[in-house]
C-alpha cells in the first residue's frame, strides 16, 4: 500500500463544501483541494509554510490549491525475481480530516517496473546499490584467495595494497573479461534522467565472467569490501573506476612511494585507483592509467570521489536472489600471479 497525505491547516470554519482528488505521474502526488465557503479571512497552511491567504467580506471565495507529496513503495526480495520488464497495480490512497470528520480518497494505478539489473541513474551514488559485498559467492571467492596469497607477500608492502593485488590476479585467472557494453558514459547516464541503464550484480559478472567498466568496478569493490578493504568509486568523463584505501597516512605513503603522484590524497587517507577495464593487463598497469585518467580529470575539474560507506547512506547494497558454487582457479597458480605482480611492484619502488 501507498498513502500520500496532506496536512492542512484552516483558520476559521468552511461552511460549504470540500473537494479533493489525485493524480499520480512517477511517484508524486499533485493533490488539489477546491473549496467554496463564506469567509471573511482564510489561511491555507502546510508544515509552517503559508499557501494561500484571503481578506474578504461577505464574498463567496473559490479557492484553489496544488501541492506536490512524494510517494514511497516498499517492496519485498521477491522485485529481484523480475528479469524482464513488467507491470503491476498500486492502491494509493489520500486520507485527510476537515471540521473533525475524516476522509479517504482512493485509485489504483498501473506501475512499471523494470528488471532488476535496469535504474534510471540519476545519481551516480546509486552504483552502491549493486554492491553486494556479503554476497555468499563474493565472500567465498575474496576469502579464499586471501588464504592462497597468506604470508606470501614482503612484510614492507601495506597488507590492502597486496589484498588488492591478489584478487585482481585471482580475478583474471579465473577468467573474468572486460567488454564494451551498450550503456553511455557517466556524464550521459546521469544528465539523461529518463534513460535506462543496465549494471550487473557482483555474482553475476562472476557467473558470466564479463562485464562493462561499471560491472567490473562494482565486482571489484565488492570483493574488497568483503574483506574489510574501505573502497571508493571515481568517476571520469567516460568512465568509473575504482579506489581502496591503504593502510598508510598521506605523509607515510609519501615517504614510501616513488610515484606519489598515482595515489591520491584525501583527508588523512591515501587511496589506490584501479582502471579494471585493464584486468587483462596486470595490476599495476590498471593502476597507472587509474591514476592518469584521475589527474587528467582533476586539472579539467572533471573528476568524482565518494566513497561506497558514503554512497551506502542513501543506497543501501541489494541482496541478490540464488545461489552460486564457484569453482577457483588453482591456488599455486593465483600465488604464482600474485607473486609476478608484487616483483613488479618493488622493482618499479625499490622497497624490498
Amino acid at each position: 500500500m501507498v498513502k500520500g497525505n496532506l496536512c492542512v491547516t484552516i483558520l476559521l470554519k468552511l461552511y460549504l463544501s470540500w473537494f479533493a482528488f489525485i493524480r499520480v505521474t512517477l511517484g508524486i502526488i499533485p493533490v488539489y483541494a477546491r473549496f467554496t465557503c463564506p469567509i471573511r479571512r482564510m489561511r491555507l497552511a502546510r508544515e509552517h509554510q503559508v499557501l494561500y491567504v484571503v481578506a474578504l467580506t461577505g464574498f463567496i471565495v473559490l479557492a484553489y490549491v496544488r501541492k506536490n507529496v512524494d510517494i514511497f513503495a516498499l517492496f519485498t526480495d521477491r522485485v529481484l525475481e523480475v528479469t524482464e520488464a513488467t507491470k503491476a497495480l498500486a492502491d494509493i490512497r489520500l486520507e485527510y480530516s476537515l471540521d473533525g470528520q475524516r476522509y479517504m480518497q482512493a485509485t489504483t494505478v498501473t506501475m512499471r517496473l523494470l528488471n532488476r539489473n535496469a535504474i534510471k541513474l540519476t545519481d551516480v551514488r546509486q552504483l552502491a546499490a549493486f554492491v553486494s559485498a556479503n554476497d555468499p559467492a563474493i565472500v567465498s571467492f575474496s576469502k579464499n584467495v586471501l588464504g592462497y596469497i597468506r604470508d606470501k607477500g614482503p612484510e614492507t608492502i601495506d597488507v590492502k595494497l597486496l589484498t588488492a593485488i591478489g584478487l585482481f590476479c585471482a580475478l583474471d585467472l579465473f577468467g573474468v573479461a572486460y567488454v564494451s557494453g551498450p550503456n553511455p558514459t557517466i556524464g550521459e547516464r546521469t544528465s539523461n534522467k529518463d534513460a535506462v541503464f543496465f549494471f550487473q550484480f557482483p555474482r553475476q559478472s562472476l557467473d558470466y565472467k564479463a562485464g562493462d567498466f561499471a560491472d567490473l568496478a562494482i565486482l571489484y569493490t565488492a570483493l574488497l569490501q568483503s574483506v574489510g578493504v574501505e573502497t571508493a568509486f571515481i568517476t571520469v568523463p567516460g568512465g568509473i573506476y575504482v579506489s581502496f584505501a591503504l593502510d598508510l597516512n598521506p605523509d607515510a605513503a609519501r615517504k614510501l612511494f616513488t610515484h606519489v603522484d598515482e595515489l591520491i590524497f584525501r583527508g588523512d587517507k591515501s587511496w589506490v585507483p584501479v582502471d579494471m577495464t585493464q584486468i587483462s593487463d596486470g595490476f599495476l598497469k590498471a593502476w597507472q592509467l587509474g591514476a592518469k585518467r584521475w589527474r587528467e580529470s582533476v586539472v579539467r575539474n572533471q573528476a568524482g570521489f565518494f566513497t561506497l560507506q558514503e554512497a551506502w547512506q542513501e543506497y543501501e547494497p541489494v541482496r541478490f536472489p540464488g545461489g552460486t558454487v564457484l569453482t577457483l582457479p588453482d591456488k599455486d597458480a593465483i600465488a604464482s600471479a600474485f607473486m609476478r605482480e608484487v616483483e613488479q611492484f618493488v622493482d618499479q619502488e625499490n622497497i624490498w
